[in-house]
């Protein structure tokens, strides 16, 4: 009979999907994947986080997650021993004579002790109380301020926490919330600042200072017992960005709007969709209003192809360049930046590239392109 690890395994598999596309669409560690497909049930904090990942995980395989469940608690059954007591019944004893008087003194020993309860009972309850409160306050850390002042920093946070970034005699500090299965962080001077908000290997690129070389960050880990997750920040060299800003950008010569030999002819001319001063990473937000096969490939990353139904919704973070392929176009509603994007019509099959270019001025043009 096939275990529940292997079950789950086997579908991943037979699906096509990777251990690093499970990990950045269901937002579970990496660790707690590979141990429900091990079965190694006994790795996880609680129980009530193993029931969380295990109907979350089950529910991406497109499988019932109540049966997947029940599954699981079958096999915590076995695990079990039985008590032996409970399968062969109780042997019957006779009480002896001796074992008898023991009893009667047992009795007139427990009724002495009775005039001396109330007292012992309120001095063990004041030391258990004592106890848990001390406890308690190990269990709770309290809130740390971490210092970015290095090439790279790794840590833990917390909600509460604050992220200190410096630069000479200058600084911006973030405070941190713990919230939505993923970590926020907020300018602690800028009340209306709307934050970052991370989940599970979601990057984040961002300048804080003027003639700086940017930050990146993204959390590495999440789902601990305490709570937070594991953040890392690098500090991005010149070379890094002069790199990322070069990869970025597309000749403007170099676009072809016309259709391929066999193909009827027309023209579909680049559409802009902002303008900026310089090449930045920008996030791509789709909702989904039907069904459609969505394939992309973001960056040098390996293309990602998933079967989307109505109400789904898809959030893609991008450093330079996105191409999209939509069995059903004009299902798919897109928006960067806050400009809306139209991919094609209903039951169109259609193919677009997003990717930065500078015009004539010097300008920065975010395109969407249409690919043949």
């Amino acid at each position: 009979m096939q275990g529940l690890g292997e079950l789950l395994k086997t579908t991943r598999e037979e699906k096509g999907f990777t251990m690093d596309q499970v990990v950045h669409e269901t937002n579970i560690s990496r660790s707690y994947i590979e141990n429900l497909e091990a079965e190694l049930f006994d790795d996880f904090p609680a129980e009530a986080y193993l029931i969380g990942f295990l109907r979350t995980y089950a529910d991406y395989l497109g499988l019932d997650p109540e049966k997947v469940i029940s599954l699981y608690k079958n096999h915590k059954l076995r695990e079990e021993p039985s008590p032996i007591e409970a399968l062969v019944g109780k042997k019957k004893r006779k009480i002896s004579p001796v074992l008898l008087v023991i009893i009667i003194l047992a009795a007139a020993l427990i009724a002495g002790a009775a005039l001396y309860a109330p007292t012992f009972i309120g001095n063990w309850n004041s030391r258990a109380e004592s106890r848990r409160a001390r406890q308690a306050e190990g269990a709770v850390r309290a809130p740390q301020e971490f210092t970015i002042d290095q090439e790279e920093s790794e840590f833990h946070a917390l909600a509460g926490d604050t992220i200190r970034f410096v630069k000479g005699d200058q600084s911006v500090v973030f405070s941190v919330t713990d919230k939505d299965n993923g970590l926020t962080l907020t300018k602690t001077d800028d009340p209306g600042h709307p934050g970052f908000f991370f989940t599970l290997g979601k990057e984040i690129f961002f300048s804080l200072f003027q003639d700086s070389p940017d930050y990146r960050l993204y959390l590495k880990d999440y789902g601990f017992s305490e709570g937070g997750g594991i953040l890392v920040i690098q500090k991005l060299t010149q070379a890094e960005l002069d790199r990322e800003k070069s990869d970025a950008l597309l000749d403007l010569t170099q676009i072809e709007n016309t259709a391929p030999s066999g193909v009827q002819s027309r023209t579909v001319e680049p559409v802009v969709i902002y303008t900026a001063a310089g090449g930045e990473r920008y996030t791509l937000d789709i909702k989904f209003r039907g069904y459609c096969l969505l394939r992309y490939k973001r960056d040098f990353d390996d293309p990602i192809q998933k079967y989307y139904k109505d109400g789904d919704t898809l959030r893609i973070e991008v450093n330079s360049r996105i191409e999209l392929w939509l069995s059903n176009a004009g299902t798919v509603y897109g928006k960067i930046n806050g400009e809306e994007l139209d991919f094609g019509d209903a039951g169109e099959v259609s193919a677009k590239k997003i990717q930065w270019a500078k015009n004539e001025s010097g300008q920065y043009e975010l395109l969407l392109l249409h690919v043949y």
